[in-house]
């Protein structure tokens, strides 16, 4: 049985605006890349929080690599059930077709009684911190994004910003073979 440490490693989160800023075609063309990329240097796991917009569309990318014959898994994390309940016909749809390709759904809490802000934290929190690798698309952070990239940080999650164009070459970083120290 694998150790949870070593599931850690083999995972990758995602976080992004619900609304991008970037077209939708360019940015799944970068997560498709980005995924591709981990899965070859052994990331097998990809957790997505469900929500419109960047999440759905990464969640997308995943089952899209799984379907080119990437080893991939897409588990979604959801804060509460009926999340969607208020989105457009369109992004159910898109949301119920992710929902049931996924591999693993873990929904946290049954319904949004209470505070639904905190319910999103703790889902954010849960992504962050069964992972080592985030990928982004952050142009505000004062978001969840933000909050997400934030606590990334200071766990030592590695983290790449799909909104850079400097993305590719920060993952690829991560895999160059350490040098050696005198």
């Amino acid at each position: 049985m694998a150790q949870p440490q070593l599931l850690k490693e083999k995972t990758c989160c995602f976080s992004g605006h619900r609304c991008l800023q970037a077209p939708a075609g360019l940015m799944k063309e970068r997560l498709v890349q980005s995924i591709l990329l981990l899965a070859q240097n052994g990331v097998r796991y990809f957790g997505a929080g469900g929500a419109r917009g960047f999440d759905l569309l990464a969640a997308q990318a995943v089952l899209a690599c799984k379907e080119k014959g990437a080893p991939v898994r897409l588990i979604l994390v959801l804060p509460f059930w009926g999340m969607q309940a208020h989105w457009s016909a369109h992004e159910q749809q898109a949301f119920w077709a992710v929902l049931r390709r996924a591999d693993k759904v873990v929904c946290l809490h049954q319904t949004d009684e209470g505070d639904p802000t905190a319910l999103y934290k703790e889902r954010n929190r849960h992504l962050v911190d069964n992972s080592a690798y985030l990928l982004c698309y952050a142009c505000d952070y004062n978001s969840g994004t933000g909050y997400c990239v934030g606590r990334a940080r200071r766990s030592g999650v590695k983290i790449a910003n799909l909104a850079e164009d400097t993305y590719y070459q920060t993952i690829q970083s991560w895999f160059l073979p350490k040098e050696e120290t005198l």
